[in-house]
Formats: C-alpha cells, structure tokens, sequence
C-alpha cells in the first residue's frame, strides 16, 4: 500500500496488519456533505451564469457553506480513519476514536486467550461488495472482539489464525527450550538422590 494513501483499508507494518473499515462505512459518513457541496458548487456556477455578473455577498455565502461542508467531509474521512483493527505477532486490537481526541475506546486481547475466529457477511450487499465482520471469540473478561465492515473478512480471519498458529508455534518452542534448559539440572539433582551418593 503506497504511505501516501488516505483512502488504505490495509496496511502491512513491521509487526502486524492493520485493517480499516470497508470504503461503504467512509462513503455512508461523506455522501451528504459530498451531495451539498456539488450542489452549491453548481448553484453559485448557475447564479453566476444566469445573472452574467458575480455576486459578492453571494459567494461569500457559497464559500461558507462550502467551508462548512468540508469540515464535516473531513470529519466524516477522519472518522472513518481514525477505527482501526490491529493483529499483531501477539495480540489483536480495536481501537474505536473520534477526530481531534473527543474519545477513545481501545480493546485488545492477546492470542493465549483467543478461543475461535469466525466471520459473518450479512447481506448479498455485503457479498457483492466483499465486506463483513469478523469475530474474535476470547476467553478474557471481554468474551469478544469485532472487527466490523472489514474488507474480504475471510481472508482477515485467515490471517489471524496464520498470526495465531505462529504465536503457539513459538510458545511450543520456547516451552521446549525452557525444558531442555532444565535437563542439567534434573540430572544433578538425580544424581545426587542415587542411592551410592547419599551420606
């Protein structure tokens, strides 16, 4: 994904992936300032047009609404921006924030305690556009995390569970290494519990 993208509903990072909402969610938030804007773009044109001189104080008005409109285009995008779902090599993330810190919401689980990861794509809506949420079902105190309107939710939850399968691969291990780090010291203790050793 370019670094440049503001419209990314994917992004690979050093450690993880991070998943935005489906572009549907950012098109619901912004179509209305979108619409507004378009149309008093094409009113101020046909005043203009129309009356063959500009209008001053018109435009003016125009520019207003313009300028209102677009704060609430950008709230819209930084909205849709701002919720992010975060699979990690150790833990999963969803963070919830509305623009310019008016809140935030952060919920996480690490992947000891992830039990199944299931998805759910409700409508033939949803299909045709590929879009749906995936279930993260725990054992924590939270019982679930969801990642709503994510982009191809199967391939979301095939990724958690390759991220999954990698944690427990390198647990297994190091629970291994751990045991053979501690043969050394069964054997002393062994060899000092045989019968010939004791005074």
């Amino acid at each position: 994904m370019p670094r440049l993208n503001p419209f990314w509903i994917e992004k690979e990072t050093s450690d993880g992936v991070i998943w935005r909402k489906h572009w549907i969610r950012l098109l619901a938030r912004v179509w209305l300032p979108s619409l507004i804007g378009i149309l008093v773009l094409l009113a101020l044109v046909g005043m203009t047009v129309l009356s063959g001189q500009v209008s001053m104080p018109l435009f003016a008005l125009g520019g207003l609404l313009l300028l209102a409109t677009g704060v609430w285009w950008w709230w819209g995008w930084a909205n849709w921006g701002n919720d992010q779902y975060i699979a990690t090599n150790d833990r999963l993330i969803d963070i919830e924030k509305l623009p310019l810190g008016f809140k935030t919401q952060r919920t996480e689980t690490t992947f000891d305690k992830v039990q199944n990861v299931s998805y759910q794509i409700p409508n033939p809506f949803a299909t045709l556009l590929n879009f749906g949420s995936v279930i993260i079902h725990t054992a924590g105190a939270q019982g679930q995390l969801t990642f709503q309107y994510v982009h191809d939710p199967s391939r979301v939850q095939s990724e958690i569970f390759r991220r999954l399968s990698a944690y427990n691969e390198t647990r297994r291990r190091r629970d291994q290494e751990e045991r053979w780090a501690d043969l050394p010291e069964w054997f002393a203790t062994f060899a000092e519990l045989r019968p010939g050793n004791q005074p």
